[in-house]
């Protein structure tokens, strides 16, 4: 028996086109919530939901990253036919060109631009979210079993600059992967219940000789007064060892440590388990000496 030639074709699939009662587009966008390219989620709502809050925290590869709000415009491009014409014959398709999709962002100031900054060139996955506060994804099927994750896509950001006639903007450029046909024939969309908020970065400030103040970092706004007494809990802070100062007191808007030395502040999870939510030491030593 001959061989085949392995086909691309997709089959012998059947369109089911009647238009129901409640058909919908994707929502004006809201933002969006990046992953780790090499995760997946349950398409359970509630067990979703429970992944995103908890990935929120989390470290290393489970780390979620949400941006929602703040997004004044949405300017995609690509996602068109493109065709090809030989010598005297009509142009014919030939597939579809890479989709580029950018968000002009008008909140978080040049803070947010820095923190973007990071995700510069990176390979990741992205869930859309529209106003309605659903999330955007497709289906993958893993081992038998149905999962839902983001877009896989490619991020940049650059600036604009406030020049008088317009305002300042960070925008967030999108490059979808060319199998981003295939992702979007296997959509699927989940509501978010609650309140999906990103983490800002904080850290010691040093005030005196073992003495230091807790301030977002970026902005140097100080929140020790804020939370005052919760804050002098030693297993907030580590050393360059990794170990915890023995320990740090409170008073008069100011933390004492000892001994005195280097520390930095935790990580979102150590934070957040005393009730300190939505914030993340940033990965650097403050000197007390």
């Amino acid at each position: 028996m001959s061989g085949f030639i392995a086909s691309l074709c997709k089959g012998n699939k059947k369109a089911h086109t009647r238009v129901g009662e409640c058909s919908m587009f994707e929502g004006t966008p809201h933002g969006f919530i990046i992953h780790d390219k090499g995760k997946y989620y349950p398409l359970d709502e509630t067990l979703f939901n429970a992944a995103i809050q908890a990935g929120i925290i989390a470290l290393g590869a489970d780390r979620i990253t949400p941006l929602l709000g703040g997004i004044t415009d949405y300017q995609p491009t690509g996602g068109d036919v493109r065709t090809s014409q030989e010598g005297f014959g009509p142009e014919t398709p030939i597939g579809i060109n890479a989709k580029r999709v950018d968000y002009i962002i008008n909140e978080g100031g040049l803070c947010l631009f820095k923190e973007l900054g990071k995700l510069n060139g990176k390979q990741i996955r992205l869930f859309p979210v529209d106003k309605n506060k659903i999330a955007y994804g497709t289906i993958a099927t893993i081992e038998g079993k149905d999962h839902f994750r983001g877009f896989l896509a490619k991020l940049w950001r650059t600036k604009r600059d406030n020049t008088g006639s317009q305002t300042g903007a960070i925008i967030l450029s999108v490059f979808y992967d060319a199998d981003y046909e295939n992702e979007e024939n296997a959509m699927a969309s989940i509501a978010l219940t609650g309140d999906v908020e990103g983490l800002t970065g904080v850290v010691l400030q040093r005030s005196g000789a073992g003495k230091a103040k807790f301030v977002i970092a970026c902005s140097g706004e100080d929140l020790t007064e804020t939370y005052g007494a919760t804050l002098a809990t030693a297993a907030l802070y580590k050393d360059p060892t990794g170990a915890n100062p023995t320990t740090v007191t409170y008073a008069a808007g100011e933390l004492t440590f000892d001994p005195v030395g280097k520390y930095m502040i935790g990580d979102a999870s150590v934070l957040d388990a005393a009730d300190i939510e939505g914030y993340e030491g940033e990965e650097e030593y403050t000197d007390l000496t």
